[in-house]
């Protein structure tokens, strides 16, 4: 019977420690997939700071245009 107990108990301990450790796995893909969006939206933050810039310059010189 004890022995029983013991093969129980491992094979917990082992269902236990697999659990775990696709935690581990999914927690680590998640944080390298967290990563890479936040490289895009510095990207897309960047991208749409240049976009406004432009927009400004257009605006600047149409109101030039708009003065002659």
């Amino acid at each position: 019977m004890k022995q029983i107990h013991d093969n129980i108990n491992h094979l917990m301990l082992a269902l236990v420690i697999g659990i775990v450790s696709l935690g581990v796995s999914f927690i680590g893909d998640m944080s390298k997939n967290i990563q890479s969006m936040a490289g895009t939206i510095q990207e897309l933050s960047t991208k749409l700071g240049q976009i406004n810039e432009v927009m400004k310059d257009h605006e600047f010189r149409i109101r030039q245009i708009e003065k002659r």
